[in-house]
């Protein structure tokens, strides 16, 4: 993970933009305001940065408010610190999945970023809630949701198993299927990265591999229980 946080900010860099694009009238103090761009990028108080998120903002965001602000973004994400609303929303103000607004070599940052952030979630508990939210928060910053569960059907057994079981298995002893309300949307995209991700959690393919994992020798009892558990869930979900 650190070592794409230092390919952002050695990529991914720019001139000091000409706006922050927030809003001044009624969102943004006129501290942080008057502030935003004095301060080194490298060491934004997070203070800022989370009543910038929270401000109403004049988007699409400029090439250069992207570039000026997205590594220190990353870096604040990849420690598990929350801007803004929710986690949801943190990427979706730079649209990181457009792959026609950066570079080759950025788009190729922002890759390496995305895996390794996925990555990170096999740690339980996590510090950026349920695995759901961070799909959520890649697909509406425009992410291809089909490479996010490839890589995360990718995890050993035991990862993939004890992820899923933390987040659905810990309402007294039953399965519930968290999808953050930060899905809901009008946009096309959107409603259909929420469909495939709803449709990855309830498909045969997962409740086939909760099952062989369930019988399989080689896994703790730990495991297997836990396996087990979500595969009875899943047949009545």
């Amino acid at each position: 993970m650190q070592h794409a946080v230092d390919s952002a900010w050695q990529e991914i860099d720019g001139p000091v933009p000409d706006s922050h694009q927030a809003c001044t009238a009624c969102c943004m103090t006129p501290e942080n305001d008057s502030r935003f761009f004095r301060v080194p990028r490298r060491t934004m108080p997070v203070t800022m940065l989370d009543d910038w998120f929270h401000a109403a903002f004049g988007g699409p965001a400029s090439p250069d408010l992207r570039r000026y602000l997205l590594p220190r973004v990353f870096e604040l994400l990849a420690q598990g610190t929350e801007l803004g609303l929710s986690v949801e929303l943190t990427l979706e103000r730079f649209e990181t999945g457009r792959a026609d607004l950066w570079t080759d070599r950025e788009n190729a940052v922002i890759a390496a970023f995305e895996a390794a952030l996925i990555d990170a979630q096999t740690g339980v508990p996590s510090p950026w809630g349920c695995l759901d939210d961070i799909f959520c928060m890649f697909a509406r910053a425009g992410h291809d949701m089909t490479r996010i569960l490839d890589r995360v059907w990718g995890w050993p057994d035991g990862a993939l198993v004890t992820r899923l079981h933390a987040d659905w298995c810990h309402r007294g002893g039953g399965i519930w299927l968290w999808h953050t309300a930060f899905w809901d949307s009008d946009r096309p995209g959107l409603a259909k990265a929420s469909a495939q991700v709803t449709d990855w959690y309830r498909g045969p393919l997962l409740q086939e591999r909760c099952f062989d994992i369930c019988l399989d020798e080689t896994q703790s009892e730990a495991i297997q229980a836990m396996a087990g558990q979500l595969y009875d869930g899943l047949l009545h979900v």
